[in-house]
């Protein structure tokens, strides 16, 4: 009978933590003024078969603050318009984000969520000056121009595009 009882909650253990563990993690997008129409839908989109999405911003169920972040396992700031437009709506998060990527937080930046990541303005995430300027302006850069362009793509050796 005891054998029984300790194979039952052996089993029980088991599937528990089979339970916790293939629970998804949570990716954290911000959605609001800051992203361009359809962005952050579009990361959910790329990130839904592996996380589960909170969208958070001004007008969703939650916002972007330390409690909501400290849930996250990835933040992602979506690309949007032009930086100095904006940085006056994310500006109240940088603190929050700062505290969340220095104690070891994910963050995704696409576009202008990579523009974001540096300073001036931005959130201060990158090492040494933070500055992230124009790659078409930095020195080796194939695309030297903001006109569309088709960029040759090489990957393991190979010409993929």
């Amino acid at each position: 009978m005891m054998h029984r009882w300790i194979l039952f909650h052996l089993f029980f253990a088991v599937n528990l933590y089979h339970l916790v563990s293939s629970k998804k993690p949570i990716a954290l997008i911000y959605r609001g003024p800051a992203t361009c129409k359809g962005c952050s839908e579009s990361v959910a989109v790329l990130l839904q078969d592996k996380y589960k999405i909170i969208y958070a911003g001004p007008k969703e169920k939650v916002d972007v603050d330390a409690t909501t972040l400290s849930t996250a396992a990835l933040y992602v700031q979506p690309g949007g318009g032009d930086l100095d437009e904006a940085w006056p709506h994310v500006r109240k998060y940088a603190a929050a984000i700062r505290k969340y990527v220095k104690k070891g937080g994910r963050y995704l930046g696409i576009c202008l969520g990579g523009y974001l990541a540096g300073t001036k303005p931005g959130f201060d995430l990158l090492p040494g000056s933070g500055q992230t300027d124009q790659y078409i302006t930095s020195k080796g850069a194939v695309v030297t121009t903001e006109i569309d362009t088709v960029v040759p793509l090489y990957w393991r050796g190979k010409l993929r595009h």
